[in-house]
């Protein structure tokens, strides 16, 4: 509301040429800010700090291919190029080419670069491409994207979790769910469920047995195979002795 007014008081004043550069900016920042309210997040919060850096930020001038003018804010990266062209370049992003010179995603811009964004329908979004944008937008839909992902591997692990119990004829309810989260040492049911439908968990019988209350292992044991039962209880003896 503030900038809307802001933007009408100038127009009504008259301002000169250097006001409607003014305005450009600040349209640009209010489609910004549309755009991430259109997709509301959890760290909403964060979004806007980044917000208000990307509005006070020294901008650099780079050019598309064809030659088209873009402006993006200092230590914008290629990866944040791609997303103010379009959400498909981003997402599908591979590398860009600066001066047609290839480059990775994180590479940050300078005045007068001509980039072009590389893509493939194979790549998918990694949660570690938060660490190569600078950009409210770019991040924005970066997360929201992760969430998707999670949503459906977290569907997959309940799937995978329900056939499990079913086949061992246990039942599947807060009480079960809660000593298999206890067992892993996960913080949230949702980090249990993600382990599982990304396969990076795989459920045996040693699950079945704490469940049931058949034995008492440490759940790192299933991983460590190796490891004998005599080690194990010398290993417990010698911690005790600190």
């Amino acid at each position: 509301g503030l900038a809307a007014h802001w933007k009408y008081k100038a127009r009504e004043e008259n301002e000169n040429a250097d006001q409607d550069d003014s305005e450009d900016k600040m349209d640009g920042w209010l489609h910004t800010i549309k755009e991430i309210l259109d997709d509301p997040q959890p760290d909403t919060l964060d979004l806007l700090d980044t917000i208000k850096l990307n509005l006070f930020a020294s901008e650099i001038i780079v050019f598309t291919p064809k030659g088209e003018i873009k402006s993006m804010p200092a230590n914008a990266t290629a990866l944040d190029f791609a997303f103010s062209i379009h959400s498909f370049l981003g997402t599908h992003c591979i590398g860009a080419k600066v001066n047609h010179k290839l480059v990775p995603l994180m590479h940050h811009l300078k005045s007068g670069d001509q980039v072009e964004i590389l893509t493939s329908r194979n790549q998918q979004i990694k949660r570690e491409w938060l660490k190569y944008v600078t950009t409210a937008k770019a991040k924005s839909k970066i997360q929201a994207c992760l969430r998707k992902m999670d949503r459906e591997i977290e569907h997959e692990g309940q799937k995978i979790l329900q056939e499990f119990f079913e086949r061992k004829d246990i039942k599947l309810n807060a009480e079960t769910l809660n000593k298999l989260r206890q067992f892993h040492r996960f913080n949230t049911k949702e980090e249990l469920l993600l382990a599982i439908g990304d396969k990076k968990l795989e459920l045996t019988e040693a699950d079945t047995d704490y469940i049931l209350g058949r034995k008492h292992e440490h759940g790192w044991r299933k991983f460590l195979p190796f490891i004998s039962s005599k080690q194990h209880k010398q290993d417990e003896s010698t911690d005790l002795q600190f």
